[in-house]
């Protein structure tokens, strides 16, 4: 994506009643979101480039039931990100304490494991990448 296509998008969240939008091209992902003005559990208020204000409102009554929030799997140390074989990659099935990849710092390997059963939703780092402590290689959807 370049510049002038991210520009675009940036417009059409601006100019449209929509609050985020998310495009992956590839490995690449990019996420736009508009800042609400007012945000509580019940109603977010936007303001919209003409000063009308948009407002999305979801009734207390029919709020869905609470679901446990995705979980994040972060590097514990810096070194290089491997994979394991098979390959755990998006709406993969995992389970807690399962081995999902390893990081090879010093020529030791530590190995990464699931904190919680569920799927994998998202993979954000690839075989052979350098990590830094603290970068998000997993997102898990736990099971309900």
């Amino acid at each position: 994506m370049d510049v002038s296509e991210l520009e675009r998008l940036i417009a059409l969240v601006q100019n449209s009643k929509i609050s985020e939008l998310t495009l992956r091209e590839g490995d690449k992902r990019v996420t736009i979101r508009r800042t609400p003005i007012v945000s509580t559990g019940a109603l977010t208020l936007y303001q919209a480039p003409d000063g009308e204000f948009i407002s999305e409102f979801e009734p207390l009554e029919e709020a869905a039931p609470a679901t446990p929030p995705d979980i994040t799997v972060i590097a514990p140390l810096v070194g290089v990100f491997r994979h394991i074989k098979p390959m755990v990659g998006l709406g993969a099935k995992v389970t807690e304490g399962q081995k999902i990849g390893t990081i090879q710092a010093v020529k030791l390997l530590t190995d990464l494991t699931s904190p919680t059963d569920g799927i994998v939703v998202d993979v954000f780092i690839e075989d052979g990448h350098p990590v830094e402590y603290g970068h998000t290689l997993f997102t898990i959807r736990p099971d309900a």
